[in-house]
């Protein structure tokens, strides 16, 4: 099929029109915000759920004492994803020798045992403990900081999808108009 220039009657080329990439781009976007509200909302959730937590633990426990790992608990993780660790604090309170297990479980020990660490206690249930340095809070930060490796493929992939054909076409393009551009002289 040939086009004609209205002035003159002479055959001219199909114009390459970037509308549907820059729609298909503003679209993606589009998604790709949606998505990010989404998660952040679940992660705001999450937030929320750990902070209530954390206080949680912290109730009552307003008496600070150098505890020493004991050892590590461990046992079984979730669906079978390998063996988990908790520290047990050995300390002593008004003469009484107490052992607690440490309520994150993670697949490394966090301390070493015999290291010493300071924690808060209840002095109304000693075995009611927190740890500023390991509680739900830090594991949770644990857990989604080994999550980015993950996460960025799946972030990455779909940019790549979108922005290596619109590279190649902006290329083209370019290259069009230019030789257009040295024909026409």
């Amino acid at each position: 099929m040939q086009f004609y220039d209205e002035d003159s009657r002479a055959p001219r080329e199909k114009k390459f029109s970037l509308a549907p990439i820059i729609i298909a781009v503003v679209v993606f976007i589009m998604i790709i915000g949606i998505m990010a509200i989404r998660e952040a909302t679940v992660f705001g959730t999450i937030g929320s759920v750990m902070s209530d937590e954390i206080k949680k633990d912290k109730e009552g426990c307003n008496v600070e004492i150098t505890a020493v790992i004991d050892h590590h608990a461990d046992k079984d993780g979730h669906e079978g994803n390998g063996t988990v660790y908790a520290p047990v604090y050995r300390f002593e309170y008004e003469g009484e020798t107490y052992k607690v297990t440490g309520k994150v479980w993670m697949p490394d020990p966090v301390y070493e045992d015999g290291q010493e660490v300071q924690i808060m206690i209840d002095p109304s249930d000693p075995n009611h403990i927190y740890d500023p340095d390991n509680n739900i809070g830090t594991g949770m930060s644990s857990f989604f900081t080994s999550l980015i490796p993950f996460l960025a493929p799946v972030l990455i992939l779909p940019l790549l999808i979108i922005i290596v054909p619109a590279v190649f076409v902006i290329k083209n393009v370019k290259r069009d108009f230019s030789d257009r551009r040295f024909t026409r002289e």
